[in-house]
């Protein structure tokens, strides 16, 4: 048996054999496509090239080689589809970046450039279904969108590289630990970026011999009260770069002394923040 992903697509006017033989008429999602290079999907996201009306797609892979792939597909809408036997189009691979572990990716557009965030987690399952003795590696990598080209950049700390990393260079392994989801967003003329985090989740975790307690044991004793709660990042126009929330924002700053917070002031008492709720799976940003 091979292990592969799927593209689904709605069928308004589908069509399927019943057990007696006869066909029924009706709607549903049917296969479209089928992706062999990734044997596990644990994310897609969809992008759009400014230049053409070409859809893209990003799709991470667990397991796709031996740390994990990213692949970009373009979608080609005149080539023969294996699974609908017609010229109708599919998704071809127009770029692929091997990334550690990647869980999770996320659009974020700040100080006037579009970057993908992607989520590296040494301990999403079905890759490591039993605990370790010490907090698997996490990382989050920053890549800048080039919607013209429909590419991505790998983030470089060269000083003359075009593509800078988004994340601050004080976050380490320990800060992204368990990073499952996550969510961009914008409130106040701020861009956020909140990440979902939980050591020892069950979520995609396959094999019965999967010990929650052990697990959190293992991994969890550095953690006050065994998780490291969820890290919710500010995009700092100043250092541009996402780091700590800062003590006001320049919104506030205009409506309390009629000026945006002055540059040498913006990480004046800026803190962490964590929201301990305990394992966090996700985030939905809510608009009121």
């Amino acid at each position: 048996a091979r292990a592969m992903s799927f593209v689904w697509r709605w069928n308004p006017l589908g069509s399927t054999a019943l057990e007696n033989g006869a066909v029924g008429q009706g709607s549903g999602f049917e296969v479209f496509q089928l992706v062999e290079e990734c044997k596990s999907a644990s994310h897609v996201q969809a992008l759009r090239g400014a230049a053409s009306d070409e859809n893209r797609m990003v799709v991470t892979c667990y397991a796709a080689q031996t740390q994990g792939a990213l692949f970009v597909y373009a979608w080609s809408p005149s080539v023969m589809n294996e699974i609908m036997q017609t010229r109708v189009g599919r998704f071809e691979i127009s770029q692929s970046l091997q990334i550690s572990n990647p869980v999770s990716t996320e659009m974020l557009t700040a100080g006037g450039r579009d970057f993908l965030m992607v989520a590296s987690n040494a301990d999403w399952a079905p890759a490591n279904p039993s605990p370790k003795t010490s907090t698997p590696a996490a990382a989050l990598h920053s890549l800048c969108w080039d919607s013209a080209s429909g590419a991505l950049s790998v983030a470089s700390t060269d000083p003359d590289a075009t593509c800078r990393p988004l994340v601050r260079s004080s976050y380490g392994s320990d800060d992204f630990a368990g990073v499952v989801k996550m969510r961009a967003f914008d409130a106040g003329g701020e861009v956020y970026l909140a990440l979902g985090q939980g050591l020892c989740s069950s979520l995609g975790r396959f094999s019965a011999s999967f010990n929650r307690t052990a697990c959190m044991q293992n991994q969890a004793s550095q953690f006050s009260g065994g998780q490291p709660g969820a890290l919710i990042l500010q995009y700092n126009r100043v250092e541009g770069d996402l780091g700590k929330l800062t003590a006001m924002t320049d919104l506030a700053s205009m409506r309390d002394h009629g000026i945006p917070v002055p540059d040498v002031e913006f990480r004046t008492h800026e803190q962490d923040l964590r929201i301990h709720v305990g394992c966090v799976a996700g985030w939905v940003h809510v608009r009121t």
